[in-house]
Parts: C-alpha cells; structure tokens; sequence
C-alpha cells in the first residue's frame, strides 16, 4: 500500500490536511507548536476507483531544543518510508534558509544514485542531464580506477560504463566490480561504440544512445533490484551439461531449464523472471537483444 507523508515547519496546517483527508478530527490541532510529536497513520479510501493508502501525519521540521530535534529526525525517518510527500509551507510569509535546507534534503530522500563512467566529458554531461530531468542522482568518474573507488564509497545503485577509458577501461573495471562482495550486485550498463557483447553486463547500449530507451532500461534494472528475488529462472543449458552451483543459488523461485535455441521462443511466449545464462554459452546466445527484453533480467555465471 502506498505511503504518503505530510511533512513541513509547525504550525503550517500539517495536521489539519491531514483531518480534511481522512474525513474526521483525528490529529490534535493547535496553535502551540511541537502539538503533534508522533507520527499518526491512518488508511485512507478517497474513492471506491482508487486504491487505499496510508496517510502519515508527522511532526515539525524545526530546529530549537533536544525534544524538537527528536520530533524531527522522526519526521525525516517517516519521509524516508514514504513513496509521495506532501510539502506544506505558511503562504504568508517566504520560506527561509533553513526551510529551504529540509526541502533540498527531501528533494533527495530515496533518489536511486547512478555512477556515469566515460573519460567524455560531453557525454558525462549528457548521461547526467538525462537522468538528473528524470528524477535521479547522479555522480561521475572518467575511468574505471576513478569508478572503482567512488564505488567503494559511495554504493551506488546502477553504473553506467564506457568501455575504452585511459588509466583504466571499463572492461577492466567491470571485472574488479563482480570481484567485489560488496560491489558484484550493482546492476551494470555499458554505454560504449563498441558493439561487443563483453565483459558481462546487464544490459548493452551503443553510442549514439536513444534517450528513451536509455531511461527505460535503468528503470527496469532498478526496479529488479528493489524487486525480492522470488522471479522465475530461465537457466539455458545444453543436454548432458551440468549447471553451475551459483545458478542454482541465485535462483529463489521457480526453476526452468531450456537450451539456447528455446530462449527467445519462452520470452515470446510470456516469460518474465531473470534469465541465467552459463558463461560457456554466453558467446552463443544474442544478450544485446535479451536485454532489451522488457519484464527480463539477464545473469551470466
């Protein structure tokens, strides 16, 4: 069910949209600030065409005394859980620095981060535009050693990579990422004129990229990521060849076996799980297209 959280200063009229919403007096309303202390929920049907959601009153964004900052970091906690945030503000008077602080604060709250690797600064920027117009957050490294480290310490969601880089390309870089317990699980898009299908990534993209088609396989990478693994398996294997252990491990849902041939027709025929491929057919099997495949993420072992 859906989360929507009614931030803001006190005294802005947090508690009384909240009262207007659920339809009855149920938040305590008063001039005095610091009045609301807890968060209250409520589950909320607006109409019988929309789906129910949960409404969340919180306390006041203010920094004054040791209860108020407890009411606070309680406040940014909720919004942090919260899938819609409601930012009031007093219409009379212009909201000042500290004000201004929360809401950029908010503004990032559970943006997914994306690391673009490209030794181009023009196409760093572009990369970046594209995803920061789309809501995401984005940091940049110009080679694979530069994206190595900014990935140890920031952990960030998805990676973008060029292949051919000075100090280290991205191939290189890639290997050191999988090899990293920590690291191995960031979904990996090469973005590169080259048209080869390796190393192993999540999905291909040549240069000059299509925006839409861009955004549209970032968002399916995340969104298979924040996804529990209880997908079907689609593991391709080939009669008498015995199937790694860790395509088994990485399998928590149903497991079907194909052979290479059969992969595209099971696709065609509505599968949507992850499908695992041996790295002894990778060669064999076209992944670029696989990973266009919408509702389909590709694992190679």
């Amino acid at each position: 069910m859906i989360k929507v959280a009614i931030l803001g200063k006190p005294n802005v009229g947090k508690s009384s949209l909240f009262n207007r919403i659920v339809k009855r007096r149920d938040a305590i309303i008063s001039e005095k600030a610091g009045t609301t202390r807890d968060i209250k929920k409520r589950i909320v049907n607006i109409d019988d065409d929309y789906e129910d959601f949960i409404l969340l009153d919180t306390g006041g964004l203010e920094k004054r005394d040791e209860l108020f900052e407890k009411v606070k970091e309680k406040a940014l906690l909720t919004a942090k859980e919260a899938d819609l945030i409601l930012y009031l503000v007093d219409a009379k008077t212009i909201p000042d620095e500290e004000e201004k602080k929360y809401f950029r604060a908010l503004q990032k709250l559970n943006k997914p981060l994306i690391l673009v690797v490209d030794d181009d600064e023009g196409i760093r920027s572009l990369l970046t535009q594209i995803l920061v117009n789309a809501g995401y957050e984005v940091i940049t490294a110009e080679n694979g050693k530069e994206a190595i480290e900014l990935a140890k310490k920031k952990k960030p969601d998805l990676i973008t990579m060029d292949l051919m880089m000075p100090v280290m390309d991205g191939e290189t870089a890639i290997k050191h990422l999988r090899e990293d317990e920590e690291l191995r699980h960031i979904p990996i898009v090469i973005v590169s004129v080259l048209s080869k299908k390796e190393p192993p990534a999540d999905a291909y993209l040549e240069k000059p990229i299509d925006e839409e088609h861009f955004l549209e396989i970032v968002h399916t990478l995340l969104s298979d990521k924040k996804t529990p693994t209880t997908r079907p398996c689609l593991v391709v294997k080939e009669e008498g060849e015995k199937i790694p252990q860790k395509a088994i491990l990485l399998c928590s849902g149903e497991i079907i076996y194909c052979n290479k041939e059969e992969v595209f027709l099971k696709i065609e025929a509505g599968f949507k799980g992850t499908v695992v491929i041996p790295y002894a057919l990778y060669h064999e099997i076209d992944v670029v297209k696989l990973s266009k495949e919408q509702n389909v993420q590709v694992v190679i072992v």
